[in-house]
């Protein structure tokens, strides 16, 4: 919950145009289980003679005597929505003085860059006192 929610109103937006488009990006993923073996390309020599006894039908999977000869993390292709917009989002914040006069100050001199939580979520934003 935020600790503005009740200092700060939101009156209005400008939301640009925007375009879609989806893409692929390697997700890791970890798995004690078939999914981390199917999903693993690489994997110990030591491996090999297991999993064709398991292929062959002479063996059960066993993946924890069998899980430490695959890396720790596998790469699984997922889909990704990026979005591209033709130009700034703009919204009106209706709040006291005090508080515009501190987010100003606070984005002229921010602690850490801005991010919007996701991997590409990096921002840039400007406090305009109208």
């Amino acid at each position: 919950m935020s600790l503005l929610q009740y200092h700060l109103r939101f009156a209005a937006e400008f939301v640009p145009a925007l375009m879609h488009y989806d893409d692929l990006w390697a997700q890791h993923l970890k798995h004690t289980d078939k999914r981390h073996i199917d999903g693993s390309r690489n994997h110990d020599y030591r491996a090999i003679p297991i999993l064709n006894e398991i292929k062959a039908g002479k063996r059960e999977l066993n993946a924890p005597e069998i899980i430490k000869y695959f890396p720790q993390y596998y790469i699984s292709p997922t889909p990704r929505e990026y979005v591209v917009p033709s130009g700034a989002y703009k919204y009106r914040v209706e709040t006291s003085p005090m508080l515009s006069r501190l987010i100003a100050a606070a984005l002229e001199n921010p602690a850490a860059p801005l991010y919007l939580g996701s991997n590409d979520g990096w921002v840039e934003a400007t406090w305009e006192v109208l």
